[in-house]
Formats: structure tokens, C-alpha cells, sequence
């Protein structure tokens, strides 16, 4: 994952692990850069302004913004396709989540108050999200929990783990093996 050529004009790519390289769609944006890529061979990123998911074989999807966005990346996804990233709204960052039909959420939402210029990092293949921002003026982390509902049009929502009990939490996932994912192995920001 990455990019092959000048900041200016970089296009994204992809190596496998033979060292072929795939250079991957530019949709219009120019700057184009990959960050993160699952099992099926989708990755996310960015192309000038806009938060892009590009299939296994390069072909560029623009993504949603949420209302007033002026610029937005995704940084990360997961085996489902969904991703995770930012919208920056009103010079802020915004915790943004793009499920894999590509409906765009503005997780800051979900969080509550005292939240201010969130971003999204990681996405596991469980859906649980995790991502740091401004809470009540102290940078901090947060995670996410996804919330499987029977019968729901969306299959689910998601709960603020800082708002769960440990026990409630942990009763809502199975136990975390070696085959499935329920970690994080680190949190970061949105841009800046």
C-alpha cells in the first residue's frame, strides 16, 4: 500500500507480495494515497479531498461525506469492507464510519458530549471501532462497540464502550481467539 510518485501527483498503489505492483484508479482527486488494505484485497485512503475505497482490481469508489465536509480520508477497514476514518467539518475532524453498502455515520454522534475533533483508526473484523479526539479539552482514546440486533435494518448499532460496564461489554462479544480479531493494536488521530 501506498503511493508511486511526486506528493503532486502520487497515484495509489498496491504490491503484492511477489512485488508486482497495481497502480490503482485515480477518481479525479490527483493526490492519491492507500493506507490500509484487508484480506479481499479492498484498501481505503484518500484522493485530493475525498475519502476513496478501491476494489481488488483498482477500481476507485468515492465515499460519502457527512453534511459540510471539506475534505475526508478513510485509514482503515475491515474483512466485511466497512472502513473507518474522518470527515473534517467545519475545520474539525468528525469520526466518520462507511459501512460496506457505503452509508456514511458521524460516529462523534454516537460518542455524546464534551467530543470535539475525533478520528477514527481501526475497524475490527467484529466492528468494533476504535480512534482518539478532544474530550472535555484532554486528548483521548475511544472505542466503539458494535451491537448486533435481530430483525434491525441495519443490523446493529453501536454502544460507547466508555458508557458500558466491563461485564456488559464483555457479554456482548465472544471470546477472542487467535482467529478472530477483537483488538486494537494501537489508536491514532485524524489529521494534525
Amino acid at each position: 500500500m501506498g503511493r508511486d510518485g511526486t506528493p503532486a501527483t502520487s497515484i495509489a498503489a498496491y504490491w503484492s507480495p511477489t512485488g508486482r505492483e497495481t497502480l490503482l484508479a485515480d477518481p479525479g482527486g490527483g493526490h492519491n494515497v492507500a493506507v490500509a488494505i484487508n484480506a479481499s484485497g479492498h484498501s481505503v485512503g484518500s484522493s485530493g479531498n475525498d475519502a476513496v475505497e478501491w476494489s481488488k482490481d483498482g477500481t476507485a469508489t468515492v465515499l460519502a461525506d457527512l453534511p459540510g465536509t471539506e475534505s475526508a480520508a478513510a485509514v482503515a477497514i475491515n474483512k466485511e469492507g466497512a472502513s473507518v476514518g474522518y470527515c473534517l467539518v467545519g475545520g474539525t475532524a468528525v469520526a466518520t464510519h462507511w459501512s460496506a453498502a457505503g452509508v456514511v455515520k458521524n460516529l462523534q454522534t454516537i460518542l455524546g458530549a464534551g467530543w470535539t475533533d475525533t478520528g477514527a483508526a481501526g475497524i475490527n473484523n467484529a466492528g468494533d471501532i476504535c480512534g482518539s479526539g478532544m474530550h472535555n479539552g484532554v486528548e483521548s482514546a475511544f472505542e466503539l462497540l458494535w451491537v448486533p440486533k435481530a430483525g434491525s435494518t441495519d443490523n446493529g448499532s453501536y454502544v460507547n464502550a466508555a458508557s458500558q460496564s466491563i461485564l456488559a461489554a464483555s457479554a456482548i462479544h465472544a471470546p477472542v481467539t487467535e482467529s478472530s480479531s477483537h483488538g486494537f493494536a494501537s489508536v491514532g488521530h485524524g489529521p494534525g
